[in-house]
């Protein structure tokens, strides 16, 4: 069974499996608000799932707020490999996935 805590090499003191292999993790524990791209991420799922609510009379402005939206969010990720794809009408049933 994996140990619940690993030993820090430089120093030999238990260190815990999530501040190790998660590294926002101790950033994020200790502050009352969560970091803008963790926010922002909330809030394009909200705005993708209304959208998708009412798919019958989406607009293209809304599909542009949305866009808007991810670009702020892929301009603070902290890694590139998080950054999201902009949606199209198209796409946008598939994207919701993506951004769960």
């Amino acid at each position: 069974m994996l140990n619940e805590t690993i030993r820090n090499e430089a120093t030999l003191e238990p260190v815990s499996l999530t501040d190790a292999f998660d590294p926002f993790y101790n950033d994020c524990r200790h502050t009352e608000s969560l970091p803008s791209w963790l926010q922002l991420q909330q809030d394009i799922r909200t705005q993708l799932n209304r959208l998708l609510a009412h798919a019958q009379t989406l607009a293209e402005s809304d599909l542009q707020q949305l866009n808007r939206s991810i670009d702020a969010y892929n301009a603070c990720v902290p890694n590139m490999h998080m950054r999201k794809p902009q949606l199209t009408l198209t796409d946008l049933d598939d994207a919701l996935e993506s951004w769960q």
